[in-house]
């Protein structure tokens, strides 16, 4: 079996929801949750959902929540906000079955 243990790494800036606005990073920076929700779902549907014919058994995300100056996590830093639509998650999660 094949694990995937960190990818991702999709940051949005969310006012009011981030450590420290100034001097945040990430790697790809998403404007909207739209623009974000888009291309969370394209590297699942492209990258990951393919490779388990392959083999891949396991991913991990980077990351769950934003952690002081990065900000590429799901949740925003203070967990009140979710950064992409979380319909979306589910119905990429539900392919991940087998």
């Amino acid at each position: 079996p094949l694990v995937l243990s960190e990818f991702g790494g999709y940051s949005r800036i969310i006012e009011n929801h981030v450590w420290n606005r100034e001097k945040s990073f990430g790697y790809v920076m998403y404007k909207t949750k739209e623009t974000l929700t888009k291309a969370y779902k394209k590297l699942f549907e492209k990258q990951i959902i393919p490779n388990i014919k392959k083999g891949l058994s396991a991913t991990v995300y980077t990351q769950v929540s934003d952690v002081e100056f990065e900000v590429n996590g799901i949740y925003t830093y203070d967990r009140e906000l979710l950064k992409i639509d979380a319909d979306t998650i589910r119905e990429i999660n539900a392919k991940l079955k087998y």
